[in-house]
């Protein structure tokens, strides 16, 4: 009895492991395969579909708004900017070649021929008429390089003799300039006046007196014309033309003279 119960014993033993052993088997097979048969077939899916639409509406609006965005602004701009310089430049290229062909051509056929003892008179575009020089556009640019070149001249053969340490003092040189250059830089300003609200004539002249103060001064070069004047003690060359034309004027009865009105202060 015992040896059966012991035979039954270990007959049932092997068997419900057997069992347990085929239930295990059966569950992870049949549900690892299900889980990823089911996650495998849902999860793509879904992915597909989550990139289909999402991406597809992104790429849409993206293409919509940026690139159709840059095209219309792009394609705008460019076509602004080609037409204004393109109809700009053709413009400028039609007037001037119109000017130069039409006028500037038509103008130098225009010259009057004098004939004075069977002699034509050549006809120039500018003059000098007692020591002022006229052109033909009453701007006197040539007389103002003619002063300019005459008084540069001169200035620089004085700096040969007038050195910083040695040569001619400021004295003399003070004198050279109020009895030489400065005639010569007023000659004529009553007629030349108006040139002196041209910032380049003004230059000019302005130029020739700063040559001059630096050797009076016996100063560098960096120092402005303003303080060289004040260490010389001369007046700037602009107000002088102004003050020589202004002289002038009273003294031919061009400008009416009154006694101005005294006012009461309280």
């Amino acid at each position: 009895m015992h040896a059966y119960i012991h035979a039954y014993k270990h007959t049932y033993i092997h068997t419900h492991t057997h069992i347990h052993t085929y239930i295990r088997t059966y569950i992870h097979t049949h549900t690892h395969t299900s889980i990823r048969t089911y996650i495998h077939t849902h999860t793509h899916t879904y992915i597909r579909t989550y990139i289909h639409t999402h991406t597809h509406t992104y790429i849409h609006t993206y293409i919509h708004t940026h690139i159709h965005t840059y095209i219309h602004t792009y394609k705008q701009t460019y076509i602004h900017t080609y037409i204004h310089t393109y109809v700009r430049t053709c413009i400028r290229t039609y007037i001037h070649t119109y000017i130069h062909i039409h006028i500037w051509k038509r103008k130098g056929k225009k010259e009057i021929a004098i004939n004075i003892n069977n002699k034509t008179l050549t006809q120039v575009k500018s003059i000098k008429y007692l020591g002022i020089i006229f052109d033909s556009k009453l701007s006197f640019r040539e007389h103002i390089t003619y002063i300019e070149g005459k008084c540069t001249k001169l200035i620089f053969s004085l700096a040969k003799s007038a050195k910083i340490t040695w040569g001619l003092k400021h004295k003399a040189l003070k004198t050279i300039y109020t009895e030489a250059l400065l005639p010569l830089l007023i000659y004529g300003s009553p007629v030349w006046k108006e040139v002196l609200h041209s910032s380049c004539y003004k230059d000019k002249l302005v130029r020739i007196q700063r040559l001059i103060n630096i050797k009076i001064a016996k100063a560098y070069r960096t120092v402005s014309n303003e303080a060289l004047c004040i260490i010389t003690g001369l007046i700037p060359i602009n107000i002088k033309i102004e003050k020589a034309a202004n002289y002038y004027a009273i003294t031919k009865g061009e400008v009416e003279m009154y006694d101005r009105e005294m006012g009461i202060k309280n």
